[in-house]
């Protein structure tokens, strides 16, 4: 099932989990897709939500522009069960950054009753090399391996320090075969 959910507030709500971001190959299972966004939808909205922006797309007319006011990009978060109990997700995204001054890092964290059990990253620094254009990032990250069925997953683009405008177009989370 292919699910292209998004909020005005950049979270997307009710669909599976998967990874975001990975540098480990691992094979997708067919039928695991758990979010792919391509932003098309939130940038036919009225009104339309003021992160969608037309300035700059990989594919289509509308990307996810992180602001300077903005630490965060977009985001998406589900319980552990309601993913599909997945044991690794693969996180992808195309990513425009204007320069490497700032430090931008796809998160995937688990929480239990609220507090964080596990918090790992993709540092975009380390992996996108040329700027102004577009660059597929990903990662896949292997979740712990007590996650409980009410446990909640959440994967966001979060900047860290210093704030650049940026842009995320086709964003997708993956489950992916052990």
């Amino acid at each position: 099932m292919l699910l292209k959910p998004w909020s005005y507030f950049g979270l997307c709500r009710n669909v599976l989990v998967a990874g975001l971001l990975g540098l480990v190959a691992c094979e997708p299972v067919p039928g695991t897709v758990i979010l792919q966004d391509d932003f098309e939808q939130a940038g036919a909205a009225v009104p339309r939500p003021p992160e969608i922006s037309s300035e700059s797309a990989h594919s289509g007319s509308f990307s996810y522009k992180v602001a300077l006011a903005s630490a965060y990009g977009p985001s998406w978060q589900a319980t552990w069960d309601a993913a599909g109990q997945p044991k690794k997700l693969r996180v992808k995204a195309w990513l425009n950054l204007p320069g490497n001054r700032q430090k931008t890092a796809v998160v995937v964290e688990v929480a239990r009753n609220g507090a964080t059990r596990y918090w790992r990253t993709l540092s975009v620094n380390e992996v996108v090399k040329r700027f102004h254009q577009w660059e597929l990032v990903w990662k896949t990250f292997v979740l712990p391996r007590d996650i409980g069925p009410d446990d909640t997953i959440k994967v966001y683009l979060w900047q860290a320090g210093e704030r650049q405008i940026l842009y995320v177009d086709d964003w997708t989370i993956e489950k992916v075969a052990p």
